[in-house]
């Protein structure tokens, strides 16, 4: 071999050897994953459910009221959960008359098979203080009494009662509908009825 070629091969392996001792080798970093991980979202909040005893605590106050003007309304009771449920619940259990009564009363905003029932018993129970049985047939004017036979007859047994306050919240509810409002006026000018009973019926349908 000439000598040229000796150093030709020779400044080959030099040459290969250098590039070979500069080559640096680095591990690429791990690919994140593209896919973005998402947060699970709060599952949305559900309204609270109070126990009876609960939605009874939040009503009683509302049925406190100094004056009976200041009673709540409807749509202020549909703020509540269940309103004629607790009404109902106040009517058979509470303590207070005046609790009881303004609680029948409320209820004829929330007519129902439950309510019917209810007001029908306290209003023929004769243990019952009158305060009480007169509360009920006021809360029968909440129900279409055209399609309530049961009430629009209990009414109509109560108009000639000798108990003036039964008889004039029977007179009173019976005038407030178109459907029995003619039982109010013959009310008002039948002699057999007391003074005080006639006297409201004459108001009830002026």
């Amino acid at each position: 071999m000439s000598l040229f070629l000796k150093l030709v091969g020779t400044l080959a392996l030099l040459m290969g050897a250098a590039c070979t001792s500069g080559v640096t080798t680095t591990e690429e970093p791990a690919q994140e994953s593209k896919a973005v991980q998402k947060a699970p979202k709060a599952p949305a909040r559900q309204p609270t459910t109070l126990d009876r005893e609960e939605r009874v605590a939040n009503l009683r106050p509302l049925l406190r009221a100094r004056h009976a003007a200041d009673l709540p309304n409807k749509a202020t009771l549909d703020r509540h959960q269940d309103p004629g449920d607790s009404l109902r619940w106040l009517t058979n259990h509470d303590n207070s008359r005046v609790i009881r009564v303004r609680a029948l009363v409320l209820l004829k905003h929330y007519p129902s098979k439950e309510t019917r029932e209810l007001v029908l018993e306290v209003a023929r129970s004769a243990a019952e203080p009158s305060g009480v049985r007169a509360a009920a047939l006021r809360a029968m004017g909440g129900f279409d009494l055209a399609q309530e036979v049961p009430m629009r007859e209990e009414l109509a047994a109560r108009m000639g009662s000798r108990d003036p306050m039964l008889a004039v919240a029977a007179v009173q509810t019976l005038a407030l509908q178109s459907s029995t409002a003619e039982l109010g006026r013959m009310a008002a000018s039948d002699p057999g009825l007391p003074q005080v009973t006639r006297d409201a019926a004459v108001a009830a349908t002026e």
